[in-house]
């Protein structure tokens, strides 16, 4: 008598159940399955965001036909955008650079945690940078111009500063006349140059003086002068408080980097190259 073979012996059971495997295979999984970066995902976290900005630039809600196609915008610029990457565009180009490095900066800035500091330790610091919050010194005056260019200026100018002080108005010399309100240095030195705002220093207040200016001689009186002064710390200490800040955070980033170079081998030639 023939012996039966088993089943899971015959070609052509093997045949059928390897078919059967790769039938399986083309159904379930893609012939061409995509690379991670070529997978672009439109989440509710994605849409969320969308609506806030739009929100927040038009003061309401988009309906979903403009949602949908502020969708369809993004989408729009982030193929285009994954597309300049696979060609390599952000690398030769500054302006991209520099904002992946702003917006890295800013993500790390965000994962710092400072604790705020106590009124002794804030009085402290303030008094290391009292000079950053020195109000600037401020003149107010009146001036009568002579302008350089004039044959004599300086005799004229002579002249109206006598007429002046023999009780005469000065607006009423025939001269350009002008009153200036709590002007410091830098808009002294904007409107009548370096020279003027040194030496208007010098003036006593109340006496009518002559002072030259890159183009001008003048007649000028100071009526009020506010010195330099140092205000409170309780005054401006929310003000403070922001620099203080600051200055941790760009210290605790700096370290933070500082630990970056660590993940790189980083050649270098020399500085004087």
């Amino acid at each position: 008598m023939k012996k039966i073979k088993p089943l899971w012996k015959d070609p052509l059971i093997h045949f059928f159940i390897i078919g059967g495997l790769i039938y399986l295979f083309s159904r379930f999984i893609p012939a061409n399955p995509q690379p991670h970066n070529q997978i672009i995902v439109v989440n509710d976290q994605l849409i969320n965001e969308i609506k806030r900005d739009y929100i927040a630039q038009y003061g309401k809600v988009p309906d979903r036909l403009v949602l949908s196609t502020l969708v369809d915008r993004w989408l729009h610029s982030e193929l285009l955008y994954r597309k300049g990457l696979e060609f390599g565009l952000d690398k030769s180009d500054i302006a991209i650079r520099e904002r992946v490095i702003q917006k890295t900066e800013q993500l790390y800035k965000s994962l710092i945690d400072i604790a705020a500091p106590s009124e002794q330790e804030l009085q402290q610091w303030y008094q290391t940078k009292q000079h950053n919050y020195l109000s600037a010194s401020k003149y107010s005056f009146e001036h009568v111009l002579v302008n350089k260019t004039a044959e004599n200026a300086q005799q004229i100018a002579s002249a109206a500063l006598a007429d002046i002080q023999h009780g005469k108005r000065p607006e009423s010399l025939g001269h350009r006349y002008q009153q200036f309100n709590l002007r410091n240095e830098v808009n002294l030195q904007i409107s009548f140059g370096k020279g003027f705002a040194k030496h208007i220093k010098e003036l006593e207040p109340q006496v009518w003086a002559m002072l030259e200016s890159n183009k001008y001689w003048h007649i000028i009186k100071i009526t009020q002068h506010h010195r330099a002064s140092l205000p409170q710390l309780a005054d401006i200490q929310q003000q403070v408080y922001a620099d203080w800040y600051k200055q941790q955070q760009q210290r605790e980033l700096a370290e933070l980097i500082s630990k970056l170079k660590q993940d790189f081998q980083i050649i270098r030639g020399s500085d004087d190259a």
